[in-house]
């Protein structure tokens, strides 16, 4: 198949982006021609034969599992062509595999994240092949969909080929355990990450200088986010009491927005120790100068408005940005596409790192992750239909993913565009928060950050010592599981 289209530097650039998000390493690449006038249209060609031979499979059911996500099924499903460009290749995806191998594909997207597990559970003790592929939550019921034998090693599929150029290295080289994948990603599941969106009208008010090339020089860190909030921060009706109606260097939700400073500052959960087996990795002086200084920013200083997790948020929780009193915005990449009607102008940036000697920006991936369900008849036709899902998402979802970004003023300068190709390049998949994310002392770990924040305690310390020991237990019933 050749697909060639014709569009501005811009959408080169969200195409580029795309295929950095799919898959870090691969053979094949896009052969991508630029003018030199970069203000005049450009084409580009990309050239990628499917690997997998069409086959008939006589219209058998191919149905996919996941859990309801305000947010993150609109990346996933559509039901019908809407004029949207994204929704309608989304749409066309399914209509395409379908039509390649004669089946017939459907989903459900209604469980809540609880009840998912459960489900699949039932249905294997059933036999009764309901599910094809589950999309599980990279941070919740894993441990039970690995231990309890509910799903497939991805290696025993022999029509799947991980070195193909729209699967997720990254997820198959770092959630290995016991040398078995249980895990995949592809194109088809697109990442989602959270990101920082800041007020440029206040950075050039207060002379901070560009933050794009703060970012791009590697000065984006803890310690100038925090110099930057001291110079917002104010109590603006002058009552001594700082709330909702002052301003603030940030405006963050104090749940996993603030845990994903761990993965920005480059702080794993676990490491796999001497004798390949994970241990807990975040006691250490990195963690706790981290979590001093967002305590610091946060409870101490007062720099930072809070706000809970809530399913649905509304504008009495959060300050908006166009408020004209927040500098920086933390949130996900899916959320942003509520600030397509602001009207103040913003520019999109990364997590900040540790500090200037960290090479590298960095964020955790809260997408799906692809699982196959141990009593389904044929896995090889599973994997040949996630094959060719991975194919049609890596040449024509992901770029009108991004695209649509853009158009939706979500993205809106091409330098916003460089950020997230810098969030993709530094997209982390941490085997602590996949296996053990929601589940015991691992958890508790993960969660220390914001539970800090609204519990006012920052003794990391001696709470990790309250819990090493049932850690390095769940850890090891984890593998002794596996193995059984």
């Amino acid at each position: 198949m050749t697909i060639k289209r014709t569009i501005s530097l811009m959408l080169a650039a969200l195409t580029f982006i795309a295929m950095l998000v799919s898959c870090k390493g691969g053979e094949e690449t896009a052969v991508v021609t630029t003018a030199a006038d970069t203000t005049s249209a450009i084409e580009v060609e990309t050239e990628l034969q499917p690997y997998v031979d069409k086959i008939d499979y006589n219209g058998a059911s191919f149905f996919i599992q996941a859990a309801f996500s305000q947010t993150y099924n609109k990346l996933m499903f559509a039901d019908e062509e809407t004029g949207d460009v994204f929704y309608d290749e989304l749409y066309s995806r399914t209509l395409m595999t379908e039509e390649y191998f004669n089946i017939d594909m459907g989903y459900n997207c209604e469980l809540q994240e609880v009840e998912l597990i459960p489900a699949v559970n039932a249905s294997i003790m059933a036999g009764d092949n309901k599910y094809q592929l589950v999309l599980s939550n990279n941070m919740r019921g894993n441990t039970a969909l690995v231990t309890q034998h509910m799903i497939l090693d991805w290696n025993t599929i022999s029509t799947v080929d991980f070195s193909h150029v729209y699967w997720n290295s990254s997820v198959t080289e770092n959630l290995t355990v016991s040398g078995k994948n249980f895990f995949a990603k592809s194109s088809y599941a697109l990442p989602t990450y959270s990101l920082v969106a800041f007020n440029k009208g206040m950075a050039e008010e207060y002379n901070f200088g560009n933050l794009y090339d703060l970012v791009r020089e590697g000065g984006w860190t803890l310690d100038s986010m925090t110099d930057m909030s001291k110079v917002i921060t104010r109590d603006i009706d002058g009552d001594g009491d700082f709330d909702i109606n002052d301003a603030y260097g940030i405006c963050i939700m104090a749940d996993h927005p603030v845990n994903s400073f761990r993965a920005g500052c480059e702080i794993p959960l676990t490491k796999v120790n001497d004798e390949g087996m994970l241990m807990p990795a975040v006691n250490n002086e990195r963690m706790i100068t981290m979590l001093e200084k967002i305590y610091d920013i946060i409870v101490t200083r007062k720099l930072a408005w809070t706000y809970p997790w809530k399913a649905v948020l509304t504008e009495d929780m959060y300050i908006p940005m166009d408020s004209g009193r927040v500098l920086f915005f933390f949130q996900q990449l899916t959320w942003m596409t509520n600030l397509r009607e602001c009207e103040t102008d913003y520019g999109l940036i990364p997590y900040p790192k540790f500090d200037e000697a960290q090479e590298t920006y960095h964020i955790d991936d809260y997408g799906k992750l692809l699982t196959v369900p141990v009593t389904v008849p044929d896995p090889n036709m599973v994997g040949n239909v996630c094959e060719m899902l991975g194919y049609f998402s890596y040449i024509n979802v992901a770029p009108a993913y991004y695209e649509s970004l853009f158009n939706q003023k979500v993205c809106r300068d091409e330098e916003s565009i460089e950020m997230l190709q810098l969030c993709a390049d530094g997209l982390l998949y941490d085997p602590g928060m996949t296996f053990f994310g929601l589940d015991g002392a691992l958890q508790a770990f993960m969660y220390f950050p914001c539970n800090m924040v609204n519990q006012k305690n920052n003794n990391f310390s001696s709470f990790y010592a309250s819990k090493e020991e049932q850690a390095i237990k769940q850890i090891q019933d984890f593998y002794i599981a596996i193995e059984g």
